[in-house]
């Protein structure tokens, strides 16, 4: 099955952020009848292979059969969109994957995999304000790195949420931040959350004690 028969699903999704205007960066935005309107773009930017921009909208514009636009057009649209509706679209895509699947349990327990790791970005100016360098030897310019957080559930094998921060955030610091946005995605459900030595600290464990979730922690 294509990715493009398996995203059909949540097209009612879609639509139905556009409609709650939650997902635009100015109120003015997509409102007018445009070759490339809201759920064209997102679906556009959910489809996309790695491939060159060009390629990319000529592709996907014979795929779903609409007009054609142009390079500087789309990236006009592009830039009234905001990111997180990616992050929202994620969400009810793992909820349908739970209510589709029988889900793998550690007696009633869901168990989730908190990881982190060190991602290398390409080495433009505005990565490298954002995101940070990672110094080399004396004399190089050094690379523009940042961290990525993964939550992922260990028994069914999904990748349920993920993060990426500037180089200089820490792992534990990134957990902390998605604590609340993990419970609330689980909140009919019981978790155990694994972790990895890095993450021992006493005020972490009283936080996770004070928001009542189970946790195994790797000790040194």
């Amino acid at each position: 099955m294509s990715l493009y028969t398996k995203l059909t699903g949540i097209n009612k999704t879609i639509a139905a952020t556009y409609e709650k205007n939650c997902w635009k960066l100015k109120e003015t935005s997509f409102i007018r009848n445009r070759k490339m309107d809201y759920e064209t773009l997102v679906k556009s930017i959910i489809f996309k292979k790695g491939q060159t921009l060009v390629l990319e909208i000529d592709e996907f514009t014979k795929k779903m059969e609409t007009q054609k636009i142009t390079k500087q057009a789309y990236s006009k649209q592009r830039q009234n969109l905001d990111p997180k509706v990616f992050k929202h679209l994620n969400d009810e895509y793992i909820k349908k994957i739970y209510e589709e699947i029988k889900v793998k349990r550690y007696k009633k327990y869901i168990v989730i995999s908190v990881d982190g790791s060190t991602i290398e970005l390409p080495n433009s100016e505005e990565l490298k304000k954002h995101y940070g360098l990672c110094e080399g030897q004396k004399g190089s310019v050094g690379r523009v790195r940042a961290k990525s957080l993964g939550i992922y559930d260990s028994l069914n094998k999904i990748m349920v949420k993920s993060n990426i921060d500037p180089y200089n955030v820490s792992e534990k610091y990134q957990i902390i931040k998605m604590l609340d946005e993990v419970k609330e995605f689980y909140k009919e459900e019981e978790i155990i959350m694994v972790f990895d030595r890095y993450y021992f600290g006493i005020s972490f464990i009283n936080m996770l004690e004070e928001k009542g979730i189970k946790y195994l922690m790797r000790m040194r």
